[in-house]
């Protein structure tokens, strides 16, 4: 299942996507504490697109001669194979042209 997906920011894309997984521990008092974490795909299969822009134009030299315009959102593809959806779909969109899709 080829999922679109729609974050409002990279922070909650990581959020949804990755689990932080403690790779260091302190241990004091006779207790385990985790001090530092590394991040952990939830999904073997990710694409990050991050922020959309539309239009804009150059000249020939490679100067803008308008800005593009930053859509809203920060995109990522997701193909789920294995792995549970549900937490996805929340974010899920239909993109009249995607930008890229899974081959």
């Amino acid at each position: 299942m080829d999922l679109y997906l729609k974050f409002t920011d990279e922070a909650q894309a990581t959020e949804v996507l990755y689990t932080q997984v403690p790779t260091k521990w302190d241990e004091e008092d006779g207790m385990v504490n985790p001090i530092e974490f590394e991040s952990r795909p939830n999904y073997a299969n990710i694409d990050v697109i991050g922020t959309i822009f539309e239009g804009g134009e150059w000249d020939a030299k490679g100067d803008i001669i308008t800005e593009p315009v930053a859509l809203d959102g920060f995109h990522v593809n997701v193909r789920v194979i294995d792995e549970d959806p549900t937490p996805l779909e929340p974010f899920a969109v239909i993109p009249t042209t995607p930008r890229r899709v899974w081959g």
